[in-house]
């Protein structure tokens, strides 16, 4: 990442702007039938708190041997800015795609160096492959939960514990929340 030497003046702006700004509406759909918003909405979306804070922005296209690359500036009134490169390679040849890839990386670059979020589908799809699977939930009866904390409690021996957990379960009564949380940090205990 490139910067001037001082950045005071344009993280304090940065800072304003994006206590303003709010996330570009998903206005476009995508082959995968995917949901996002274009280029277009985050400019829109950006434009007036940009310039009500003294910031502008500019995108410049590069390549670098066969892959594209977008430059994406921010700069402040004072002068300062910052400057961040990314190149990639386009999935396939041709104007077209090369056009579709150069759009996408300004996208995500412009979001990216304003620290915006962009609320579209293609990146959830992304983060949920990558997720572990969520645990069923799992229905606890607070009887049981009560016997494992004294079971636990016992093979810690651990009596210093007894007159706080002993506490904090009576005030826990059947919160299997709470009696869950006191059980946890017994585990821990381990």
């Amino acid at each position: 990442m490139e910067r001037s030497e001082e950045v005071k003046d344009l993280v304090t702006a940065l800072s304003k702007f994006q206590g303003t700004v709010n996330n570009a509406i998903k206005n476009a759909k995508g082959i995968h039938n995917n949901k996002y918003a274009d280029l277009a909405e985050v400019w829109n979306t950006i434009r007036g708190p940009l310039s009500d804070n003294n910031l502008s922005v500019t995108q410049f296209v590069s390549n670098l041997d066969d892959k594209v690359g977008v430059q994406t500036s921010v700069y402040h009134s004072s002068g300062q800015f910052l400057s961040e490169v990314f190149h990639t390679r386009p999935a396939k040849n041709g104007i077209h795609e090369l056009g579709s890839c150069i759009s996408y990386l300004r996208r995500y670059c412009l979001a990216a160096i304003l620290g915006i979020a962009q609320q579209d589908d293609d990146g959830q799809m992304e983060e949920d492959a990558h997720k572990k699977p969520k645990k069923p939930k799992v229905d606890h009866n607070p009887t049981e939960l009560k016997d494992e904390i004294i079971s636990l409690l016992n093979n810690l021996n651990r009596k210093d514990l007894n007159p706080t957990v002993n506490k904090s379960v009576e005030e826990a009564k059947d919160n299997v929340d709470k009696l869950l949380k006191i059980l946890n940090r017994l585990k821990k205990l381990r």
